[in-house]
């Protein structure tokens, strides 16, 4: 069984898929062309600023990434 590995990422809306680039590099998998489930949280039809679902600009910069 392979370790788990946990990346933390100081961001913002600005600079989101350039993270998101960064965070898929370390871990040093070809993700691109192959098939990706992308699930993000999603618990409810809540204002983008409560904090309660995935982000929008999230899953689009995880999307785009891909």
């Amino acid at each position: 069984m392979e370790n788990g590995k946990v990346i933390i990422k100081k961001a913002n809306f600005g600079n989101i898929e350039d993270k998101v680039k960064e965070v898929f590099e370390e871990f040093g998998r070809e993700w691109r062309n192959k098939k990706v489930l992308v699930k993000p949280n999603v618990i409810g039809a809540f204002e983008e600023n409560k904090n309660a679902t995935t982000h929008p600009l999230m899953v689009k910069a995880v999307v785009n990434y891909l």
